[in-house]
C-alpha cells in the first residue's frame, strides 16, 4: 500500500510503501515498525542524543495535566476551527509537533482522513500509538524535514509545536490550511511570576508569522481564554510539561504553593498554502551544447541531425506520456529547478532504455547514409543524454524496465549550481562550432545567433510559471515543440561550413 510518506535516508526522498510490518522505498531502504506501533523515521544526523526530543517525565506530565480537562475549550474550538477549513473525505492531515496524541485524536478521530502525527520523542509517539492505532505515528525531526511526499498534505496543524515554514510549504498542496496554535501573551502567567518572579506578558504570533515566510496566507485569527484553579499535583505537571519543573530555583520558589488559579490562553491562527517558492522551469539547453560539440567532432552529419539525438530520448518522452505508456506528475516545489515528479519513464529514460534507444538511432542512420564512423559518435550523444539527465535529476532515473533502483545526483537541487555549470557548457559549445564554422549568408550568420538567443531567453524566463498540478497533458504537448528545434539546426548548418 502507498503512503504520503517519503523516505528520510539522506539523498532519497523516494516514496514509502507498506508492506507487513515495513516500510519500503524504491531503493531498498526499510523502517520497521516499533512494537508499540510507531514508524522510527529518525536518522542519525537528525537527532543531537540518543534520546531525541521530550523525556518521559515531561511527556507524562502533559498526558495528566490535559486530563484533567485544562483544555478541553481549546480542542472544541480547534475542532470547530477545522470544520471551516473543507478538508475533503479521505485527505491527508498531519499533526506537526504532536507530543503523546491527545490533540490529535481529539481533533482526527471522528473525522474520515488520513492521519498523521508528527514528534522528535519516541516515548510521546509510543502513548500517542497506544491512544490511537488507526493513525500513522511517526517518529521525526520536523525542523530538518518532515517525512512526507511533496504536496501531498491537504491539511497541517500545529499545537504548541514545530513550525517549519520551508518543510510545511512543501508538504501542504497549494490551498492546503495550516492551523497554528500558539501561547497567547497570558498564557500561564500566574504559574510564570511564581515560579520565575516574572510574569511579563509575550505575544509570539509576529515571530511566529515571520518564521512561517511569505508562503501562508493568514485566513484568521482568534483567541481561547480560560482560567483553572490548579492544585499542587496539577502545578507540578505544568512545570514539567513547561520545561519548568527541572530548574532547582524554580522548584525552590514553588515549595510551598498548594494552589494557584492560572490563566490558560491560546492564539489560533489559520493560514493557507500558497505552494512551495518556486521558479519557473526553465529548459535544460544542456543537451543541445552536445549537438554543438558532436558537429564539430564528426562534421559528416547534420547538425539537425546531431541535435535530434542529443533530444530524442525527450522527443520519446512526451510521445509516451500521451500514449499513457508512462506517467509524470506536477509537484509545484519538488526541486528548486523544477516541479515534475517523473513517476514511472522506464522505456524513454531507464539506462537499459538508453543504450536501446542509442543503437535505434544510430542503426537506422547507419541503414540510410552507410557511414558507421558517423553512426558510432550518433549513438554516443544519443547515451549523453541519459548521463547529462543522471547529473541533473534527483534519484528518479531507473536502470531498467521493472527494476525498483533509481540513480540519479541532484544538480537540480541548486539553481545556481545549474545555471553556472549547464550555463557554461552550453555557451562555450556554441561558441565552438560557431569558431569552427562560417557563414555562407546572412541566414547562417544571423540565424545561428537567433537559435542561440532563443534558447537562452527559454532558459532565463522558463515558459511562464510552472504548470498547476493536473496539467500533465498540456506539459507533454508543449514538450513535443522540442523537435521544431531539430529542422532549425539543419537550416542553419546548411547555410555554413567548416572554416
Amino acid at each position: 500500500m502507498s503512503l504520503r510518506l517519503r523516505c528520510t535516508v539522506r539523498g532519497c526522498g523516494n516514496g514509502l510503501r507498506h508492506e507487513d510490518a515495513r516500510l519500503l522505498c524504491p531503493r531498498g531502504h526499510a523502517f520497521d515498525r516499533a512494537r508499540e506501533g510507531y514508524w522510527n523515521l529518525l536518522q542519525p544526523q537528525d537527532r543531537r542524543s540518543p534520546l531525541a526530543g521530550d523525556r518521559g517525565e515531561a511527556v507524562h506530565a502533559r498526558r495528566r495535566w490535559l486530563a484533567r480537562g485544562f483544555a478541553d475549550g481549546l480542542s472544541d474550538t480547534l475542532a470547530r476551527c477545522l470544520d471551516t477549513v473543507g478538508l475533503a473525505a479521505g485527505g491527508g492531515v498531519a499533526d506537526v509537533g504532536c507530543g503523546e496524541g491527545t490533540f490529535t485524536a481529539r481533533l482526527f478521530a471522528g473525522r474520515d482522513v488520513d492521519a498523521y502525527g508528527v514528534d522528535l520523542s519516541a516515548f510521546a509517539a509510543a502513548l500517542a500509538a497506544r491512544r490511537e492505532p488507526r493513525f500513522t505515528w511517526l517518529v521525526a525531526n520536523a525542523d530538518r524535514a518532515l517525512p512526507f511526499l511533496d504536496g501531498s498534505l491537504d491539511l497541517a496543524v500545529s499545537v504548541f509545536g514545530r513550525r517549519p515554514g520551508p518543510e510545511l510549504r512543501r508538504v501542504l498542496r497549494p490551498g492546503a490550511a495550516l492551523v497554528v496554535v500558539l501561547p497567547g501573551a497570558d498564557d500561564l502567567i500566574e504559574l510564570r511570576a511564581a515560579a520565575q518572579g516574572n510574569g511579563a506578558r509575550r505575544d509570539r504570533v509576529a515571530g511566529a508569522l515571520a518564521e512561517l515566510g511569505p508562503g501562508f496566507e493568514p485566513q484568521g485569527r482568534l483567541v481561547w481564554r480560560n482560567r483553572a484553579r490548579h492544585d499542587r499535583a496539577a502545578l507540578e505537571d505544568a512545570l514539567a510539561m513547561s520545561y519548568r519543573g527541572g530548574r532547582a530555583r524554580e522548584r525552590e520558589r514553588m515549595a510551598g504553593l498548594e494552589s494557584l488559579d492560572v490563566t490558560l490562553e491560546a492564539e489560533i491562527v489559520v493560514l493557507v498554502s500558497r505552494g512551495p517558492v518556486q521558479k519557473p522551469r526553465p529548459m535544460f539547453i544542456g543537451h543541445f551544447a552536445v549537438g554543438f560539440v558532436a558537429k564539430r567532432t564528426a562534421p559528416r552529419a547534420s547538425l539537425g541531425t546531431y541535435m535530434a539525438a542529443a533530444l530524442f530520448l525527450d522527443l520519446l518522452w512526451p510521445l509516451f506520456l500521451l500514449l499513457g505508456i508512462e506517467t509524470v506528475r506536477i509537484v509545484p516545489g519538488l526541486l528548486p529547478f523544477s516541479p515534475f515528479d517523473f513517476v514511472s519513464y522506464p522505456w524513454s529514460h531507464s539506462l537499459l532504455a538508453a543504450l536501446v534507444w542509442s543503437g535505434v538511432f544510430a542503426g537506422v542512420y547507419n541503414f540510410v547514409r552507410r557511414d558507421v564512423a558517423t553512426a558510432k559518435v550518433l549513438a554516443v550523444v544519443v547515451f549523453s543524454h541519459w548521463i547529462l539527465d543522471w547529473v541533473t535529476h534527483r534519484p528518479d532515473l531507473p536502470l531498467a524496465p521493472g527494476l525498483a533502483f533509481k540513480t540519479g545526483l541532484g544538480l537540480w537541487r541548486s539553481i545556481a549550481g545549474t545555471v553556472a555549470i549547464e550555463g557554461a557548457f552550453f555557451l562555450a559549445a556554441a561558441w565552438w562550432y560557431d569558431n569552427a564554422t562560417e557563414a555562407l549568408d546572412g541566414i547562417g550568420r544571423w540565424g545561428l545567433l537567433a537559435f542561440v538567443a532563443v534558447l537562452l531567453a527559454l532558459y532565463a524566463a522558463g515558459l511562464g510559471p510552472p504548470p498547476s498540478p493536473g496539467q500533465e497533458s498540456i506539459v507533454a504537448i508543449v514538450g513535443l515543440l522540442g523537435f521544431l528545434f531539430v529542422p532549425w539546426a539543419a537550416w542553419i548548418d546548411r547555410h555554413r561550413v567548416f572554416r
